[in-house]
C-alpha cells in the first residue's frame, strides 16, 4: 500500500499520479464511511511530485464530503515549492477552505482550480482561462486559437449538462512558453461517463467501450441536450496537435495520442469523471481543420471576437484599464502587450484603438514593453496605420512618444 492511514490520518507517498487516485480514495472511504471519522488529516508532508489531475480529484472529493458534513485537514508537503504551490494552485483552499483563504494569485501562466456550480461561474471560468493563454503567448494562430476555447467551453459545459453532480473543477495545470503546449484538467464527481451514455445506449457493454464511444462522433445520451460533439471534437483537438487526451470514469481509464487509442479496466470505480487535455500549439494553423463534425470544417464565435472586435468598421478596440489593474512595471507591460499582439496578428488589416481613459500614468518600461515592442514589431509604417491611442493624457502620450522615438532611433 502506497497510502498510509492511522485512524483518521492519512500518510501520502513521495510521487502522486492519476494512476494512485483510487488507493487515495478507498484510504479516505475507509477512514470515514467505514470507521466512521467526521474528519480526516490529510498529511503530504513526504510529498514531492504531485500531478493536478490527481489533486483535482482529491479537492473534487472534499467537496462531496462536505455535503455529508465531514471535514478535511491539511498538512501540507514539506518541499517549499511544492508547499507554496497548493496555496497558488487553491488545492489547500479546496480541501480545507475553513483553514486557507482562496489564492489571489495572479500568475500569467495558469489559472488555479477553479469551482463552477452554474453557467455563469463556467462561462466566466472559461473567459479566466482564454485571458491567460491570450496574455501568455504570442503568435498563437486564430483557428488555433478558436479550437483551444471550443474544447475547454464543451468540457466544462458537459460537467453542467449531463454529470448530475451540479459542481465542477477546473484547471490550466502548466503552461510550456517556448513549446506553446497548454494543458487543463475538468473534474467532477457526478454519475460518470459509463452510466451516462448508458441511458441513451443501453447496449453499452462495459466501461471501456463506453469511454471509447464517447470520443466518437455524435455520440451522447440524449440528443435534445447535445449533439455528442463535445469530447469527440475535444479529443480531435488534442490529439491532432501532438498532445494527449485522457479519460477517467467509472471502471475505466482511457488515454489517447495522435498514434494510439488505450483502454484499461479498473478495479476500483471512480464515481465521476476527470479529463486530462493537453493541446501543443507549436505548429500554427495545424487545428484549425480538427474541428470538423460530419467532414464540414466547423467555425465557432470566440471570445476574442465577442470582447475586442468590431467587424463592422474592421476595428479593433482595446480599453487598457480593463485589460490589466498595473501600469507601473516591465513585467504588467509584457501581459498587455501579448494581450494585444494576438488580436492584431489575427487581424492585421484591421485598426487597433487603444483606449487609455481613466489611467493617469504609466511607467516608461511599460510603455516601451507595450507600445515600443509592438512598434518594433509592426515598423514604422504599419504602425501608424493600424495603432490609434485615444484618450490618453498629456504625461501618458509623452511617454509613450519618448519610447517610439528610442525604439526608432535603435
Amino acid at each position: 500500500m502506497k497510502f498510509n492511514r492511522s485512524g483518521n490520518k492519512i500518510t501520502f507517498p513521495e510521487k502522486l499520479h492519476l494512476s494512485d487516485i483510487d488507493e487515495a480514495l478507498a484510504s479516505i472511504h475507509q477512514a470515514t464511511s467505514v470507521a466512521g471519522y467526521r474528519d480526516v488529516m490529510l498529511n503530504f508532508a513526504n510529498t514531492k511530485i504531485v500531478a493536478p489531475e490527481f489533486m483535482l480529484a482529491i479537492c473534487d472529493y472534499m467537496y462531496e464530503l462536505r455535503t455529508k458534513d465531514i471535514d478535511a485537514n491539511l498538512i501540507f508537503p514539506a518541499d517549499l515549492k511544492l508547499s507554496r504551490l497548493f496555496s497558488n494552485t487553491n488545492w489547500a483552499y479546496h480541501i480545507d477552505p475553513s483553514n486557507h483563504a482562496q489564492s489571489d494569485f495572479k500568475g500569467f501562466k495558469q489559472v488555479p482550480a477553479t469551482l463552477f456550480e452554474n453557467t455563469q461561474q463556467q462561462s466566466d471560468a472559461v473567459s479566466n482561462i482564454v485571458n491567460v493563454l491570450l496574455s501568455s503567448s504570442n503568435g498563437i494562430e486564430r483557428g488555433d486559437f478558436v479550437a483551444f476555447e471550443w474544447a475547454i467551453n464543451e468540457i466544462t459545459d458537459n460537467v453542467l449538462m449531463h454529470a448530475n453532480s451540479g459542481r465542477g473543477l477546473v484547471q490550466v495545470s502548466k503552461f510550456h512558453h517556448k513549446q506553446k503546449k497548454i494543458s487543463f484538467v475538468v473534474c467532477d464527481s457526478g454519475d460518470g461517463i459509463p452510466k451516462t451514455l448508458r441511458k441513451g445506449i443501453p447496449t453499452i457493454k462495459s466501461d471501456m467501450e463506453a469511454l471509447m464511444q464517447s470520443i466518437e462522433e455524435g455520440v451522447t445520451r440524449d440528443k435534445t441536450k447535445g449533439q455528442g460533439n463535445g469530447l469527440f471534437g475535444s479529443y480531435q483537438i488534442c490529439t491532432a496537435s501532438g498532445g494527449k487526451f485522457q479519460i477517467r470514469s467509472g471502471n475505466a481509464f482511457l488515454e489517447a495520442d495522435n498514434r494510439d487509442k488505450i483502454t484499461k479496466n479498473t478495479k476500483v470505480p471512480y464515481n465521476g469523471t476527470i479529463i486530462v487535455s493537453e493541446i501543443d500549439f507549436s505548429i500554427p494553423n495545424l487545428l484549425e481543420n480538427a474541428l470538423k463534425f460530419e467532414g464540414k470544417t466547423y467555425t465557432p464565435w470566440t471570445r476574442i471576437e465577442k470582447r475586442y472586435e468590431d467587424e463592422k468598421e474592421d476595428k479593433i478596440n482595446f480599453v487598457m484599464k480593463n485589460e490589466s489593474t498595473a501600469f507601473g512595471n516591465r513585467l504588467a507591460g509584457e501581459f498587455v502587450r501579448s494581450k494585444l499582439q494576438n488580436p492584431i496578428n489575427m487581424h492585421n488589416s484591421y485598426t487597433c484603438v487603444i483606449d487609455l481613459s481613466g489611467i493617469d500614468i504609466i511607467s516608461s518600461s511599460f510603455a516601451d514593453e507595450v507600445f515600443g515592442k509592438i512598434f518594433l514589431t509592426l515598423g514604422m509604417d504599419a504602425y501608424q496605420k493600424i495603432i490609434k491611442i485615444i484618450n490618453a493624457n498629456e504625461i501618458c502620450e509623452k511617454i509613450i512618444n519618448k519610447s517610439l522615438k528610442q525604439r526608432n532611433a535603435l
